[in-house]
């Protein structure tokens, strides 16, 4: 294949990309569905091969960015109208925690663990489970938190208090697990854990699902919703 025709697909392909693009309207990248990420990957893949390949001419590149489009418009223009299927198409937001309880029903249909909804709490500035009143997993994986009312932000120079250390929680148990290194960090051992846990109604580990302690709150747990099996 010449420069010349290589040349003149890579104008149709980037002609035709900027104009799916102004077509479907702008959207940020943390707006995009999981659709809308895999449409772009598919997009990329269908005007690349057609590029290099001999035997497809301009007319196929053409056809192949307008019917992609045509689609994608399709596609948007139904979820817009449609409010019967925008639900099954995008899917719908999913609550990981109602009024300061974890669901742990929701975080298991959603392939997500307790360290990967710690993690989304820590990049929104928020290292304690027991400060969120709301978490709702977006369609677009994003996580939307609301804290509780004790925790909204207030300024401590606005009440002229004091400056106070701030560290993030220790996760003390995961899983029905005692984890070692949180309990080393605040210089406890599992004897104090233990009794702590007596101290809540708690025997045994595996009826935690997660528990944390921060020097605010002291020990915060998250009961197991299944069943604990004997040995």
């Amino acid at each position: 294949m010449s420069f010349v025709h290589i040349t003149l697909k890579l104008v149709i392909g980037f002609v035709g990309l900027w104009v799916i693009t102004r077509l479907l309207g702008k959207k940020e990248i943390s707006q995009l569905t999981p659709f809308d990420f895999v449409s772009a990957l598919m997009l990329s893949e269908l005007v690349g091969n057609t590029i290099y390949d001999d035997e497809a001419g301009y007319g196929k590149l053409v056809y192949a960015l307008a019917f992609w489009m045509l689609l994608s418009y399709a596609m948007d223009r139904v979820v817009y109208r449609s409010r019967k299927l925008r639900k099954p198409l995008e899917g719908e937001p999913s609550l990981l925690i109602v009024n300061g309880v974890v669901n742990q029903r929701e975080l298991d249909r959603n392939n997500v663990d307790m360290e990967q909804l710690c993690m989304m709490l820590r990049q929104r500035n928020v290292f304690s489970l027991n400060k969120v009143a709301f978490a709702v997993l977006e369609t677009n994986g994003s996580l939307s938190i609301l804290l509780k009312s004790e925790y909204e932000t207030v300024n401590r120079g606005d009440l002229n208090l004091p400056e106070q250390v701030q560290r993030p929680a220790e996760v003390m148990i995961k899983d029905g697990q005692i984890q070692g290194d949180g309990l080393k960090e605040i210089g406890k051992d599992e004897s104090w854990l233990r009794k702590e846990m007596l101290e809540q109604g708690f025997m045994d580990p595996r009826q935690v699902f997660y528990a944390e302690w921060t020097s605010e709150d002291g020990l915060y747990i998250v009961r197991n919703e299944e069943p604990v099996r004997k040995d």
